[in-house]
C-alpha cells in the first residue's frame, strides 16, 4: 500500500505538539514546496515523483472544460494558502486542478499583527486573520512569469486581487 505523504508525515507536523508558531509553518511549507519545484536534485525529484504517484489521479470522469478552460479534476487550493504564488509550480503534483493564488494586493502590505494563524486542532482546521499579507501585484507577477519561462503551467491558475490598506 502506498504512503500517503501529507496524512503521515506533513499533517502530523502541522498540528503536532512541536509549538512551532503556525504561520511560520505555513511559511515554511511555501518555501519548501517552492524549491522542491526551484531547486531539482535527486531527493526533490523523487518527493515530487512520490506526490505524483500518491495524489495525481487522472480520469475522464473528473475532467471539465467550464468557460473553455480545461480543468483535469474539480479539487483545487483555494486563495489565501499561496499569497504571493511561490510554489504554483508544485500545486499539481498535490492533485491540485486548479490553483487560486493570493489574495494579492497591488500594493505590499504586512497584514494584520500577530498572531493572526492558529489552530484548531481538534476540528483539523485553523483560523486565518492574515489581512492580506503579500508583496504586491508586481512581485507576484515577476515571479510567476519567471516560474513559467522555465516551467510548463499544467492547471489553471486564478488571482484572487483585494485592495490595500491605503487604497482608498
Amino acid at each position: 500500500m502506498q504512503s500517503d505523504i501529507y496524512q503521515s508525515l506533513v499533517r502530523p507536523l502541522l498540528f503536532s505538539g512541536l509549538n512551532a508558531d503556525p504561520e511560520w509553518l505555513h511559511q515554511q511549507t511555501i518555501n519548501i514546496s517552492r524549491r522542491l519545484k526551484e531547486q531539482p536534485n535527486y531527493l526533490s525529484q523523487w518527493i515530487i515523483d512520490q506526490c505524483d504517484r500518491t495524489y495525481c489521479t487522472q480520469s475522464p470522469q473528473f475532467k471539465q472544460t467550464l468557460f473553455g478552460i480545461d480543468f483535469q479534476n474539480p479539487i483545487g487550493l483555494a486563495a489565501g494558502f499561496d499569497k504571493d504564488g511561490l510554489a504554483a509550480g508544485f500545486w499539481p503534483h498535490l492533485g491540485f486542478g486548479f490553483a487560486e493564488l493570493g489574495t494579492v494586493t497591488w500594493h505590499a502590505q504586512p497584514g494584520n499583527p500577530r498572531p493572526r494563524l492558529f489552530r484548531l486542532p481538534q476540528d483539523g482546521a485553523a483560523i486565518n486573520r492574515m489581512g492580506f499579507n503579500n508583496q504586491g501585484a508586481q512581485a507576484m507577477a515577476t515571479h510567476l512569469t519567471q516560474l513559467w519561462e522555465h516551467q510548463h503551467r499544467t492547471i489553471p491558475i486564478g488571482i484572487n486581487l483585494g485592495k490595500s490598506k491605503i487604497t482608498p
